[in-house]
């Protein structure tokens, strides 16, 4: 910075100033321009283009102040300071904000930038593009388009990331579009500022809408489900031809000999209890609509599964179970676990096809400490369910070892299968945080250990407990089913229990006899599918008369509706048909007493 004293009639004294400027014009324009502005200020400021003594330019801010505000030509006092690296720092700062947000307004991931003490976020333009509508500066905004069966989870990950549980938040999820509809995205972040405490102050992140991958994922997962049902159908078939044989065989017996007819209908209600286990495994493979979570014993869902295989396959494999004894219980849609099994067991069966073998499946528990996890990546401290599947069939290929995994891969026939099984295996381990090993040599057969997390006994306990049958009461109950055959069983069955009931083959029928005297009843139960009014629709118009009444809503099979929804509706049990009448009268006395 320099400073310059000069009067304006002393020509003289301002040469020092004079010789800073480009040019003689630079400087008279300059000088009109400081002067006019002295006119009706103090101070003048302004920018200029200078010259230093070696010839390079530079960028100049000029100040000039009266030495006799009253009178300008007594003299001014000015200074000249060098702002070319303030103007070449604002140039880069343009610069950058521009890249930045070219970069932002390129991807189409939706980027996000969340001060976690004021709760206010910044969102980027992709956020609307995915979402269909412009999002409020606010986190609160943000979780109130999350989906409600995901709320939870999502939240809680969340919350453990900023306490600083774990590295990162990744999160799978589904968020409300405009138009209503949900979208699936994948969120992603990191804190990136914490304050002395640890208190997470900043965090940063992205959503990436996978909305098409998880249509692609349902499209695989239903493929492989359809590939499995014509696998085992024959032994459906099969078996189901048997059951029937025995319902009609016990029932005609009965009417021919009255005298043993407790036996015969006991063996009637055994292959009824048979074809009801058989319906059910068959719908776990064909329903598009994927389960609830749950917590599940393992191994019981091993045996059925392996039980359902058996029919399929050649006597010239063995299948071994080795299954322990105690609960090998985890949070997961029974669903996915029937895949597992029977995706890895029809792919060690084809193996074998040729000579025939063992075919080993085994279920255990391990608890993987502290130590453990730094030697083995992919698990972390906790309780796990080990299941194994092991052959001895031809093994796998170590050139093809890499692949065995990917979708559409396969070394069978066209005819033989679509190459999904092992990633529909691989892709529903990996969603439930768990992992999977192989071990194969040629000639001398593969082995699948499969690692998923499970729960403790603390936390399962509670759910294994068995009730026993309750008694009866006498509470006044309405029964909606369009079967009558079905109602009358269930009206005499109660009847017994000592309860008053009342019937109605018809929905409508049903509300406008709930409607003459809604104080009567106690507890309804309803079918879900009937032709006038659903279940659902008639509980809705209930519960908006008595919402203290508690329904149990009885389905065959219905993709429109699942057991969360049901209860979000105010339904107080939800169960799939057939129903034991023994289950009828459990159900009925736990929704009275509570």
């Amino acid at each position: 910075m320099q400073i310059f004293g000069f009067k304006e009639e002393n020509e003289y004294m301002d040469q020092p100033t004079r010789m800073l400027y480009s040019s003689e014009d630079s400087y008279n324009e300059s000088r009109t321009r400081i002067y006019t502005l002295l006119g009706g200020a103090r101070v003048a400021r302004i920018e200029a283009g200078m010259v230093r003594c070696d010839g390079t330019p530079f960028q100049a801010h000029i100040s000039v102040a009266p030495l006799d505000p009253s009178n300008l030509k007594k003299g001014t006092i000015s200074t000249v300071t060098d702002i070319s690296e303030w103007r070449k720092m604002e140039q880069s700062l343009r610069e950058s904000e521009e890249k930045y947000r070219l970069a932002m307004n390129a991807t189409s991931d939706g980027l996000w930038d969340w001060d976690v003490t004021t709760g206010e976020v910044y969102y980027s333009p992709a956020w609307s593009h995915i979402l269909g509508a412009e999002i409020d500066p606010h986190i609160s905004s943000w979780q109130a388009r999350l989906h409600p069966d995901e709320t939870e989870s999502v939240l809680r990950s969340l919350s453990n990331h900023l306490k600083g549980k774990s590295d990162n938040w990744h999160h799978e999820h589904r968020l409300k579009h405009s138009t209503g509809q949900w979208k699936w995205v994948l969120g992603r972040g990191s804190v990136i500022t914490r304050n002395a405490a640890g208190k997470a102050l900043r965090m940063v992140g992205t959503i990436i809408d996978i909305d098409d991958r998880k249509r692609l994922e349902s499209q695989l997962f239903q493929a492989q489900k359809m590939e499995a049902i014509g696998t085992l159908a024959g032994g459906i078939a099969h078996d189901f031809n048997n059951i029937l044989a025995s319902i009609s065989g016990y029932t005609e017996l009965s009417i021919l000999k009255k005298g043993d007819q407790d036996n015969y209908l006991r063996q009637v209600m055994k292959a009824c209890e048979r074809a009801k286990n058989l319906v059910n495994q068959i719908l776990l493979f064909s329903r598009r609509r994927e389960g609830e979570k749950k917590p599940v014993d393992v191994k019981v869902i091993v045996k059925e599964a392996l039980k359902l295989l058996r029919a399929s396959l050649p006597s010239t494999i063995r299948i071994n179970p080795s299954v322990s004894v105690e609960a090998s219980m985890m949070m997961a849609d029974p669903t996915h676990l029937h895949q597992i099994v029977m995706n890895l067991c029809t792919n060690a069966a084809h193996a074998m096809r040729e000579n025939g073998g063992s075919l080993d499946v085994s279920v255990s528990n391990l608890v993987v400490s502290e130590d453990m996890t730094s030697t083995n990546p992919g698990f972390q401290a906790g309780p796990y369910v080990h299941l194994q599947v092991k052959d001895c069939g031809q093994g796998i290929d170590p050139s093809i070892m890499d692949k065995i995994f990917d979708p559409f891969f396969t070394t069978k026939k066209q005819e033989e299968g679509t190459g999904l099984g092992l990633s529909v295996v691989y892709g529903i381990v990996k969603s439930y945080g768990g992992d999977i090993r192989v071990e194969s040599k040629c000639g001398r057969g593969s082995t699948f250990d499969i690692y998923l997390p499970g729960l403790t006994v603390e936390n399962t306990a509670e759910g294994a407990r068995i009730d026993p049958v309750p008694p009866g009461g006498n509470e006044c109950i309405l029964v909606i089913d369009d079967e009558q055959d079905l109602v009358t069983a269930l009206q005499k069955y109660l009847a017994a229990l000592g309860y008053e009931v009342v019937a109605s083959n018809d929905g409508v029928d049903a509300l406008g006899i709930f409607r003459k005297d809604p104080q009567r009843y106690d507890l309804i139960v309803t079918d879900m599918t009937m032709p006038r009014m659903t279940g659902l629709k008639l509980s809705r118009e209930i519960l908006s008369i008595r919402p203290d009444i508690p329904i149990i809503l009885c389905t065959g099979y219905h993709e429109s509706i699942t057991e969360a929804e049901a209860k979000r509706h105010g339904i107080r049990e939800f169960v799939m048909k057939p129903v034991r009448l023994s289950e009828y009268s459990r159900l009925i006395r736990k929704s009275l007493d509570n």
